[in-house]
This record gives structure tokens, C-alpha cells and sequence, in this order.
């Protein structure tokens, strides 16, 4: 899933609504997701639609433009009042605790309330028509990404050798985890599943996936009431973090359902304990990661498969 920008503007005329379409042409563009907020009419359009845009978005960009003449600053200047609509906005964006923002204000727009305290480093604008240049030039110094997500993040892929305690399977295996963080301060991430969406070899081909290989994927190994679990779901409080298993390869031997003893095939990837991937080859695997009240996250990750478990590799694909 892209970077969702929420992109709070004045519509108030027919150029500042052509800005805020300007820069979500220029923000798709660069892949990411813009949402332009439109005016809410009652409170069932804010706590249904703003707010809830709001939740789901990575980052926050806000842009006042000058409305009527409200007084004079001490020289003599005009100031104006600011579009209430986008401060109602600021206020909600605000109290969700974005990380990554960016503020524009049009010269002599008014500063209080909340705004004295947040808009006071604004970068200034004296038309309209400058506003496009600016959000492209502060986007790019400021690092925003696409990939950047202030829900789940995944940022580490690493293999391991599978515990002794795990009861499955028989034998030996690397096991590579993708860890899976709630970037979010504010809320838990509840139910957290991870599924397999999709598989192409390398040659983009999607490789067919019964049913039962998008099931939800293992997390970490618990122990309840005296039993060794394994978890298809998580639950991850505010900036925590765990791991679920997104592949592994068995080397070794494996007692076969007749009793014998056969060697593992090392050319064989399991997903979810199933066997997904057959052969030599580069692979592309496309995983999601779903919680309540989060927006869907999805990462690939890039499976070399050489035929032995020590020289498989796996990572991640910005």
C-alpha cells in the first residue's frame, strides 16, 4: 500500500481547488495516495469521513489560505482569518499525533488558538499559484516515501534456525521472519493477521495458490495453561513489535509417513507450513498484514532459492 497524504486546503474558489488537485495529480505521481478532504456538513460527516481519513492517513499536509480581513499587525499590515475548515482539520490532526507534516500559510493569515502554536514555522506563500512548487521541494527535503506507513511498519527480515521446542515440523529448518511493528502511540493493534497474497517467479509469473496457502501465518510460539501454542494472530500495544514467520526451507532428514528416512528437498519453500515454491529460482512474494481499525499494509519480499537451505536468501523489496 502507498503513503496516504491527507491533504488539508481551502476550496473556497475555483484556483484553490485547482492547487489541491495540482498536488494530488503530483503526489500520485510520486506513488503515494493523496486524500483531498471536501468541506464535512455535519457531525456525522466529520466522525464518518474526515476523521476516519485522518486515522488511516501516513501523512499530514496543511495549506491556509487568506480569507477576510479580521485587523492589523503592528505595521499596519492586514491580517486575515484563515479557512475554518482546514483548522478544524489541524485540531483533529492534532490530537492523532501525526509524525511527518507539512504546513504552508498564506502571508498575513491570522495566527491563534491552536494554529500560534503550530503554524508559527509554516513556510509563507504570497500566491496561490506558488503553492504547487513549494509542496514538491518540501516533500523532497523532508524524505517523504511512498513505502512509509505510520501503521505497521516492517523494517527487519532476518533468518533463523527454528526453535527445538517447535512441535512442526520433525526436522530441521532456517526460518526466515519479517518483523512487524505498530507504529502508531495511540492505539493497539488488535487481531493482527499475516497472509500470503501472491507468488511470482522470475519470470513474473504468479504461481497458483490453493486456498489454504492465504491462510493467516504463525507468529511467535506461547505458552497458555501449560501447552505450547502457535498464534495466527497478535496483538501489538502502541510502538511494539513481533515477528511472523514468512517462509523457511528444511535441510536434513524427514521421517516419511511409511516410517523412512528421506533427505529434505532444499529447492522447496514452505509458506505456512505449506509447500509453495518448487524449484531453483528468484521469487517475489507479496505478504499482508491486517489488524482492527488499521489500514491494510502490504510489503514484498525477494526469495532467492538456490537448492540449499544455508545459501536461500530472503528480503525485503522497497
Amino acid at each position: 500500500m502507498s503513503g496516504k497524504v491527507f491533504i488539508s486546503c481551502g476550496q473556497a474558489s475555483e484556483e484553490e481547488r485547482g492547487v489541491a488537485q495540482a498536488i494530488a495529480a503530483h503526489l500520485s505521481q510520486q506513488g503515494f495516495a493523496p486524500y483531498v478532504a471536501i468541506q464535512a456538513q455535519s457531525i456525522e460527516d466529520v466522525n464518518s469521513g474526515i476523521v476516519n481519513q485522518l486515522k488511516s492517513s501516513d501523512y499530514y499536509l496543511f495549506i491556509d489560505f487568506c480569507r477576510e480581513v479580521v485587523g492589523k499587525d503592528q505595521d499596519n499590515g492586514s491580517v486575515f482569518r484563515g479557512s475554518l475548515f482546514t483548522h478544524q482539520e489541524l485540531a483533529i490532526a492534532y490530537a492523532l499525533d501525526f509524525q511527518n507534516t507539512i504546513f504552508l500559510r498564506q502571508k498575513g493569515t491570522e495566527l491563534s488558538g491552536l494554529a500560534k502554536y503550530m503554524l508559527s514555522n509554516a513556510t509563507e506563500f504570497s500566491r496561490p499559484a506558488e503553492v504547487v512548487q513549494f509542496v514538491r521541494k518540501l516533500v523532497r527535503e523532508r524524505k517523504w516515501y511512498p513505502s512509509y506507513s505510520r501503521h505497521f511498519v516492517v523494517a527487519a527480515f532476518f533468518r533463523c534456525k527454528s526453535p527445538e521446542q517447535n512441535p512442526y515440523p520433525p526436522c530441521e529448518q532456517y526460518t526466515w521472519l519479517a518483523r512487524v511493528t505498530n507504529a502508531r502511540s495511540d492505539f493497539p493493534a488488535r487481531h493482527t493477521v499475516a497472509q500470503l497474497v501472491e507468488v511470482l517467479d522470475d519470470r513474473g509469473k504468479e504461481i497458483e495458490l490453493e486456498s489454504h496457502m492465504r491462510a493467516a501465518l504463525y507468529w511467535p510460539l506461547i505458552t497458555y495453561l501449560g501447552r505450547i501454542r502457535e498464534p495466527r494472530e497478535m496483538e501489538l500495544l502502541p510502538g511494539e513489535s513481533s515477528e511472523f514467520e514468512a517462509f523457511a526451507v528444511r535441510f536434513g532428514t524427514i521421517r516419511s509417513a511409511s516410517g523412512k528416512d528421506e533427505k529434505c528437498d532444499e529447492s522447496s519453500v514452505l509458506i505456512g507450513r505449506f509447500t509453495v515454491i518448487k524449484g531453483v529460482g528468484v521469487y517475489r512474494a507479496r505478504y499482508q498484514v491486517l489488524a482492527d481499525g488499521f489500514p491494510p499494509m502490504e510489503f514484498v519480499a525477494e526469495i532467492t532459492v538456490t537448492g540449499k537451505a544455508t545459501t536461500t536468501k530472503g528480503r525485503l523489496c522497497n
